[in-house]
């Protein structure tokens, strides 16, 4: 293609042009590259500066088809290539600064399964203590205990149907009387504080209910009844939702793990480096590396911390942060980050 009419020889114009949209399939829409095929007199050329921008006030290339981005830097040229005339003909780049692709915004780059080594945790729960409206109930024909009471709304937003729970009677303890051996007629009573294992089936606002399947060894179709009081005038029930299970050692297993990229636009790489994300370590209370990674209350993170980690089903670093050249002066700090457990 010739230069456009009124063009110079010794003004790089363009001959042509085409867009990307690098990140579309990550829902990105807005981080653009625009390429220009470009001409000039093999004398005349000279590359841009890096942080030059596309607009027709500072470095859009004359004739480019392109509306003014000022977002948009200039991120090199082509290798020019000679044509007729004394002339060369190369590829003239602008791009924006990408967006974040984190897990948080959900345009993290999946990375499949990833080994990790990770830390060796005591077991955690959280405890929600009744606020009111505590109720049991026994029916004899399914050896089931239904528990129903009322939590803060803080506590119960913590807490799913389908979650299983210990409930614990802290005035009294529960009580389910049985035949032992039927039909003796000769009845006997287990009691206990805690009933575990329990499943919630309903949840409202305030108020959660679940049930409590006994042993069939503890019931007898006639004589199985329970109560929560056995003369105490009132009660109060605790939730303890079992967070983490805790495990004796560190856990090297296979995780699923994403890719995190950050982009930068920087003539000082140097400075960078002071500022990378390290892998995921545990350290003692004095700062120390904890090469055994075990949590305790004073590590950090602390055991709790990071129990609130795994039950968020968050992420941790599985590496160190990366620097890579993106285009132009932009860089792209790149990190993996696997599902914490």
């Amino acid at each position: 293609m010739s230069l456009p009419s009124g063009a110079t020889l010794t003004t790089a114009t363009c001959v042509g042009a085409s867009i990307e949209y690098p990140f579309r399939d990550n829902g990105d829409v807005d981080t653009k590259i625009y390429i220009h095929r470009m001409q000039v007199k093999l004398t005349s050329y000279a590359p841009l500066l890096d942080n030059d921008n596309m607009t027709t006030a500072t470095q859009k290339p004359s004739g480019s088809p392109f509306p003014d981005d000022a977002a948009a830097y200039y991120v090199g040229d082509s290798l020019p290539s000679a044509i007729d005339g004394g002339m060369v003909e190369f590829e003239r780049v602008f791009a924006n600064i990408p967006a974040d692709r984190n897990v948080q915004n959900g345009k993290a780059d999946p990375n499949g399964l990833y080994a990790f080594e990770f830390p060796h945790t005591t077991s955690i729960s959280n405890t929600y203590t009744s606020t009111g409206a505590e109720s049991f109930s026994h029916d004899a024909a399914t050896h089931t205990s239904t528990l129903s009471f009322n939590l803060s709304a803080g506590d119960i937003a913590n807490l799913s149907i389908g979650d299983r729970i210990r409930v614990k009677n802290t005035s009294s303890s529960f009580f389910v009387k049985y035949d032992l051996s039927p039909p003796s007629g000769y009845t006997s009573t287990f009691s206990s504080s805690n009933l575990g294992n329990c499943l919630i089936t309903n949840k409202t606002a305030t108020n959660i209910t679940c049930t409590y399947t006994w042993s069939s060894w503890y019931s007898a179709p006639v004589l199985d009844s329970g109560d929560d009081y056995n003369g105490v005038s009132s009660t109060t029930y605790q939730a303890i939702l079992a967070v983490s299970a805790g495990r004796i050692s560190t856990l090297q297993t296979n995780a699923p793990s994403f890719i995190e990229s950050t982009y930068v636009k920087s003539n000082d790489i140097y400075s960078l480096n002071n500022t990378l994300i390290k892998k995921f370590a545990v350290y003692a209370s004095n700062g120390v590396l904890d090469q055994d990674m075990n949590l305790g209350a004073t590590s950090i993170p602390t055991n709790d911390e990071y129990a609130a980690i795994v039950s968020n089903g968050a992420t941790i670093d599985a590496e160190d942060q990366v620097i890579e050249r993106w285009r132009g002066n932009i860089y792209q700090l790149k990190i993996i980050k696997v599902i914490a457990q």
